[in-house]
């Protein structure tokens, strides 16, 4: 199921057979970025990249969250 409000949008999926309730990720507009040079840098403070390209950057915290970078063109997102 997905929620839109404005510019941004919650996917709500059911929690697998056994599994708790979770929220398992985030996701976050960011300006255009290098992933390779992010992903090294959220490394070197523990981080762990589950993957890395030029549509997204997913990764881990060290406590266990997951986060999605998502580039995108801030005049087309925001009206720039």
């Amino acid at each position: 199921m997905v929620f839109r409000a404005a510019h941004t949008s919650w996917i709500i999926e059911r929690a697998p057979a056994g599994e708790t309730p979770r929220i398992d990720r985030v996701g976050i507009n960011a300006a255009r970025f290098d992933a390779g040079a992010v992903a090294r840098g959220l490394e070197k403070l523990g981080a762990r990249v589950v993957s890395a390209d030029a549509s997204r950057l997913h990764f881990r915290s060290p406590e266990g969250l997951g986060v999605e970078l998502l580039p995108v063109d801030p005049a087309r997102i925001w009206g720039l």
